[in-house]
């Protein structure tokens, strides 16, 4: 419940990394407002906070198979 009271963490930077090693890609911060339900990590991953809350590993905390695998 506590996840879901703070919602989505939204790291806001002036400048995110470039990703990929063929075709570098960056996030971009103005997709916050166009997708609130969008996180972004410190590790460099934008994913669902839904997904994260509900995934199917019970096993582990909420969303780390989400979060780690894909």
């Amino acid at each position: 419940m506590a996840y879901i009271n703070l919602g989505s963490y939204q790291h806001l930077m002036s400048k995110y990394p470039l990703i990929g090693e063929k075709h570098h890609r960056q996030f971009q911060s103005y997709w916050f407002k166009s997708c609130p339900w969008l996180e972004y990590s410190d590790k460099n991953i934008a994913f669902c906070f839904p997904s994260y809350l509900f995934s199917s590993k019970s096993s582990e905390k909420p969303g780390s198979y989400t979060f780690t695998v894909k």
